[in-house]
C-alpha cells in the first residue's frame, strides 16, 4: 500500500454489498447491529479492501493525523474484496460469523468429516461429502458465493456450487488451511 492512502469510512458501496451478502445468507444482523463499522482502503488498482473494527477503534484511527492514519496497513479484521463492484468474501467474514454466533439459514454447504478435512487441504467438496446444501435465493444472490461450514455449524471458508454430469460439487474458492498452507 502506498503512503498516500488513506482509511475511508462510509465506503457505502461496500457497506450495501456486506449487508447484501448477510441478507442473502439469512443473517438479519447487519455488523453496525453488533457494534462494528467498516473502514475501506482503496488500493492502486482499484480494489477497495474492507474491514470490519469496533467503534471505537474506528475513532481512535479517523482521530489521527493524516500522515500517521496513512501509515497503517490493517485495522480491524479484513472481511472482504470490492472489486469492479463484485464482493469477495474473505476468511475474516467467517471469523466475525463465529465469534458473533451468526448462523445462515441458506447460502451455505454443510461437509462431512471427510469432505472437510479435504476442503482445508484445498480440494473441492464432491456430492458424497456434502450432508446439506442450502444454496443462495435466486436473483443478486447468486453472484455470491456459498459458505462452507461443517457438521458443528463452524465456517470453513467460501466456495461456487458446480454442476458435475449429474450431481453438484463445491468449488473451493477460500478456506481456512490457506493460512497453514500459505505460510502466513
Amino acid at each position: 500500500m502506498q503512503a498516500s492512502e488513506d482509511w475511508l469510512i462510509g465506503c457505502s458501496s461496500a457497506e450495501e454489498e456486506v449487508a447484501r451478502l448477510l441478507s442473502c445468507l439469512g443473517i438479519n444482523q447487519r455488523l453496525e447491529d453488533l457494534g462494528l463499522q467498516l473502514l475501506c482502503r482503496t488500493s492502486p488498482e482499484g480494489v477497495l479492501d474492507v474491514y470490519a473494527a469496533t467503534e471505537a477503534t474506528v475513532r481512535t484511527v479517523l482521530g489521527l493525523p493524516k500522515g500517521l492514519r496513512s501509515s497503517a496497513t490493517s485495522i480491524g479484521v479484513h472481511i472482504a474484496r470490492l472489486r469492479r463492484g463484485r464482493l469477495t468474501p474473505l476468511l475474516g467474514l467467517c471469523s466475525l460469523l463465529t465469534r458473533y454466533r451468526l448462523r445462515p439459514r441458506q447460502g451455505c454447504v454443510v461437509v462431512k468429516a471427510r469432505g472437510e478435512k479435504l476442503f482445508l487441504y484445498g480440494r473441492d467438496v464432491l456430492s458424497e461429502s456434502i450432508a446439506t446444501y442450502r444454496p443462495m435465493p435466486r436473483g443478486r444472490c447468486r453472484h455470491y458465493p456459498v459458505l462452507v461450514v461443517n457438521e458443528l455449524m463452524e465456517p470453513l471458508g467460501w466456495g461456487r456450487p458446480r454442476r458435475g454430469r449429474d450431481s453438484i460439487y463445491i468449488e473451493n474458492i477460500l478456506d481456512a488451511g490457506w493460512y497453514l498452507r500459505s505460510g502466513v
